[in-house]
């Protein structure tokens, strides 16, 4: 390991994984050299970086020894070498062993940090310090696409906005798919705690896994563009495959160590789809030897290069995806052996999926005390699922996502308005109905609608900042009606 100087003040320890990717690296770390000063303002301490070159063949170790003998940075950097390859999650395991500051924030080597990156994830975290929350904050990896981009690239991009999408939404509840190591932070402890990255999955899925981890430890999960960075290596098709392969592999493992995800499982999943296409591709994954399959690529990948050319979009999308499919279960085929005993592997996971449900916490939320008094119930609580009641009326339950955050303050606003919005919108009318005889109401008595009160949700950022609160104001009108009736 070499360390360009020794700094004991450091705030955030930035970690880079990185395999044969030289010149990567260095345009990232030049990156966080220009943001250097904005950072200083928040960064007590300033910061580190680590690059882990993990099995390099390019030469990375020595090109970033001669730019620290150069004065290149002006932050601590740390290199740690491995001589060969043994995956991005051992190598985000030591650098995170090696890192001095009490924030840890993983990037990838294909990443272009936006300008705001450390001082969002900086700011983000001290915030939370002072709420005494977990937070575990996600940026967004934005990819690259050009005016002539391919049929790759435009459908990876419009996969990342979908993504990005959902999880900017105020109230939104996180899932372990949601959680991805392209630009991830947390604290330094959490991270330790917890138990670092399974070194076992060494090709892909250590970040689904390790979220797993952090919902289970009540890990409040946030989202930022801001705090993000550029995605430059968008893979084609040829890269997709082992990619997929490499999943199919991954998902059996995590279905192994926890059987209770069966239920959101991308491989049970596809498993029980009774599409004839999707039979075939998961029956020839167990029959066909390598050869066969890379003969089929063989013949798939110019076709899907004369479809784009010739610009037939739905065709492109549908030989993909069938080619992709295939290769996923190529990779579930390898890692499980034969179809027998993933038969046995998923009905066993839906007895374990069973158990999980029957020990989830539920708790009773009362919106008679106002919304504020059930956020902070929430915050405190920190149940799988709760049942909403206005004293003893009845509004509905949320389900308990095996994969999902253990529900949160944040949560609840988002939920009234969405998922029990028509069993809330109900029993506030019972609730007018019983406060007292309409017939006695003045004529000039407000009629405000239901459906303004419950305009909850409005704002898509998704920064745990209180939203607009009409049906707050509703509620204590119902109180206030009640006290009088019943006085």
């Amino acid at each position: 390991m070499i360390r360009s100087c020794v700094n004991d003040g450091i705030t955030i320890s930035v970690v880079i994984p990185s395999h044969d990717r030289a010149s990567s690296v260095l345009r990232l770390l030049t990156c966080l050299n220009t943001q250097r000063g904005h950072a200083e303002e928040v960064v007590s301490g300033g910061f580190e970086v680590i690059v882990i070159a993990d099995g390099c063949s390019d030469g990375t170790r020595a090109l970033l020894q001669e730019s620290i003998k150069a004065g290149q940075w002006s932050f601590p950097l740390t290199i740690i070498e491995h001589e060969t390859a043994r995956g991005s999650g051992v190598a985000r395991n030591a650098g995170a062993a090696a890192a001095r500051g009490t924030t840890l924030l993983f990037i990838d080597d294909d990443i272009e940090p936006l300008p705001g990156m450390l001082v969002e994830h900086t700011s983000r975290h001290a915030v939370a310090q002072q709420l005494n929350q977990q937070l575990v904050l996600v940026g967004a990896p934005v990819p690259v696409r050009g005016a002539g981009a391919s049929f790759e690239h435009v459908a990876a991009w419009g996969w990342w906005e979908q993504q990005f999408e959902r999880m900017s939404e105020r109230g939104h509840r996180f899932t372990h798919d949601e959680i991805f190591t392209g630009v991830l932070s947390m604290s330094t402890a959490v991270f330790r705690d917890i138990g670092g990255f399974d070194e076992a999955l060494t090709h892909c899925h250590e970040d689904l896994e390790l979220g797993l981890r952090l919902l289970r430890a009540n890990a409040r999960v946030g989202f930022t563009r801001v705090g993000g960075g550029i995605h430059h290596d968008v893979r084609g098709i040829r890269r997709l495959l082992p990619r997929k392969v490499a999943e199919g592999r991954a998902d059996v493992l995590l279905l192994q160590r926890w059987p209770e995800l069966v239920r959101v499982s991308p491989l049970a999943q596809s498993a029980l789809s009774a599409q004839p296409a999707h039979r075939l591709l998961r029956d020839t994954a167990f029959m066909m030897a390598s050869g066969v399959a890379a003969l089929l690529e063989g013949v798939a990948l110019p076709l899907l290069r004369l479809f784009e050319q010739l610009k037939w979009r739905s065709a492109w999308r549908a030989l993909q995806g069938a080619v992709l499919f295939h290769s996923y279960w190529r990779g579930a085929a390898l890692q499980v052996g034969s179809r027998h005993v993933l038969c046995t592997l998923l009905n066993e996971c839906e007895v374990a999926a069973d158990a999980w449900v029957d020990g989830t916490t539920h708790l009773v939320l009362d919106l008679a005390d106002g919304i504020d008094a059930a956020e902070k119930l929430l915050d405190e609580r920190r149940p799988d699922a709760i049942t909403v009641t206005i004293r003893d009326l009845h509004v509905g339950s949320s389900i308990a996502p095996v994969n999902a955050e253990r529900l949160h303050g944040g949560h609840v606003r988002r939920m009234l308005a969405t998922s029990l919005a028509h069993e809330l919108r109900f029993a506030l009318s019972m609730c007018e109905l019983h406060a007292t005889d309409v017939a006695t109401l003045p004529a000039a008595a407000p009629r405000r609608s239901l459906a303004a009160a419950l305009a909850i949700t409005s704002s898509r950022a998704n920064d745990d900042s209180p939203a607009q609160a009409p049906a707050e104001e509703r509620l204590r009108t119902v109180r206030a009606t009640r006290h009088e009736h019943d006085g």
